[in-house]
C-alpha cells in the first residue's frame, strides 16, 4: 500500500512540475519552427524565415492572465539538437555551445525638460531639448496618472516604449546581428 501512494505522490508531483519546466525554454508548438529561430533571428528574419518569426512572435507575446511570459525568447539550444545517432557529437565533433543574452531599454524620444521655474509657481521659464536615448536595464512603465505634463505619466519620465534585443553565440562569440523588438507603450 505505501509503493502505491509513494508512486502515485511522484506521478502527480511530475505532473504539476512539467508544464513548469516547458514555461521557462521548451517548445511552444512547433520543434523545427521554433528551433529554426537560432537561424533566423541573428539575420533578422529574412527571407525562409516566416515559420521561425511566427514561432518567435508566439514565444514572446504568450503571456499568463497576470502578463507574465511563459516562454523564454529562444527555446533552450539542447532541446533543438538532433538526436539521429548518425548525427552525434562523436561523428560531427565537438559540439558548438549556443547561447543568448537578451537585454531591453526604456527608449526616451526627443522632448524638452525644464530647468528653470518661475519663482511665484507660475510655471517652467526655462527649457532644455534632451536627445532621444536608451536606457539599459529599465522597462517603459505607464503610472495610470493621466497626465503627460512634465514626463510623469510613464517610469522612467517621457519614454515612449521598450526595446528587446537578443544576440546570440555560438561558443561565446557572436552569431549574426542582434535583433531588436519593439513592446509598443499604449497610452
Amino acid at each position: 500500500m505505501h509503493v502505491k501512494s509513494a508512486f502515485l505522490a511522484i506521478t502527480l508531483s511530475a505532473a504539476i512540475c512539467l508544464p513548469a519546466f516547458a514555461a521557462s525554454g521548451g517548445i511552444r508548438s512547433n520543434r523545427l519552427n521554433e528551433c529554426a529561430i537560432w537561424l533566423c533571428l541573428p539575420g533578422g528574419f529574412g527571407e525562409g524565415c516566416g515559420d521561425a518569426y511566427n514561432a518567435f512572435v508566439g514565444r514572446v507575446t504568450d503571456v499568463t492572465s497576470k502578463g507574465k511570459r511563459k516562454y523564454t525568447d529562444l527555446p533552450d539550444f539542447p532541446v533543438c539538437v538532433d538526436q539521429d545517432p548518425e548525427h552525434t557529437a562523436s561523428n560531427l565533433g565537438d559540439p558548438s555551445e549556443m547561447t543568448y543574452e537578451s537585454v531591453y531599454y526604456a527608449f526616451i524620444p526627443t522632448h524638452r525638460e525644464c530647468r528653470r521655474w518661475n519663482s511665484d509657481g507660475g510655471g517652467c521659464i526655462s527649457w532644455v531639448t534632451v536627445p532621444e536615448h536608451r536606457i539599459k536595464g529599465a522597462q517603459c512603465r505607464f503610472n495610470g496618472s493621466g497626465s503627460s505634463r512634465y514626463g510623469t505619466d510613464s517610469t522612467p519620465a517621457y519614454c515612449s516604449h521598450t526595446i528587446y534585443e537578443i544576440t546570440v553565440y555560438g561558443d561565446g562569440i557572436k552569431y549574426g546581428n542582434s535583433y531588436e523588438y519593439t513592446s509598443v507603450y499604449y497610452r
